[in-house]
């Protein structure tokens, strides 16, 4: 990213990413979408992140489907903030959104993925929270 001339529009760029990016374990092997960790599809150049949480118990497990992932939305957010420290220069965008059934939840989708990212203050590592789109 550090070779992108600071005026160049988002959507002129075209940046490689995955489709459900952590459907990647279980037992059902029709669930997987890919076969590389986090850590290396970052290594590797992608920057576009498909993150799919289930709301469950007011947590974000991974889940495709009915699956679970075997990881969460927090260790993501750790990996990729791991990456950014690492990489000073990159960018990463990242879609977050609720899949499967909600269940035993006291607030909002939209409010605990706003309480995961509060959980690492490093603020530098955020451009500008109000162009986070939460929605349901």
């Amino acid at each position: 990213m550090r070779r992108i001339q600071g005026e160049k529009l988002i959507s002129a760029l075209s940046i490689p990413g995955t489709h459900n990016t952590m459907a990647l374990d279980g037992s059902n092997k029709w669930v997987w979408c890919q076969s590389l960790r986090l850590s290396v599809q970052l290594r590797i150049g992608l920057r576009f992140f498909d993150i799919r949480c289930r709301h469950l118990r007011n947590g974000l497990p991974i889940h495709h489907g009915a699956f679970y992932q075997n990881t969460n939305f927090y260790n993501c957010i750790s990996d990729m903030i791991d990456f950014l420290r690492d990489n000073p220069t990159e960018m990463l965008l990242v879609r977050v959104q609720e899949e499967y059934e909600d269940a035993e939840c006291t607030r909002s989708f939209c409010e605990t993925v706003l309480a995961n990212i509060q959980k690492f203050p490093q603020s530098s590592f955020w451009f500008n929270k109000e162009y986070l789109l939460l929605t349901r």
